[in-house]
């Protein structure tokens, strides 16, 4: 029992005072800056574009409002897209 409150108190000064639609949220996003990553694997301009994602990425980190964060993801997975698009026709 003593493992389990010392896991839940790291949890909670971990995340502070997330919801359960916080926390999917923010798994949602986090996969989505991972599948930029890999989708720039190779790219001749691989930093650039890293840096372009992680800066969008920075600019919203903060934000709490769940209707918001769910539109940035989605306007990010419509980006993820046309950005492989774009890589891949550069290898072509």
């Amino acid at each position: 029992m003593a493992i389990a409150a010392a896991t839940g108190a790291t949890a909670a000064s971990r995340f502070g005072n997330m919801t359960l639609n916080h926390f999917i949220i923010r798994r949602q996003a986090l996969a989505l800056y991972r599948g930029f990553l890999r989708d720039l694997k190779g790219a001749p301009n691989k930093r650039d574009l890293q840096q372009w994602v992680r800066s969008e990425f920075e600019r919203t980190r903060f934000e709490t409002d769940l209707a918001r964060i769910q539109n940035y993801i989605a306007a990010g997975k419509a980006e993820r897209k046309r950005l492989a698009n774009m890589v891949s026709l550069g290898h072509a």
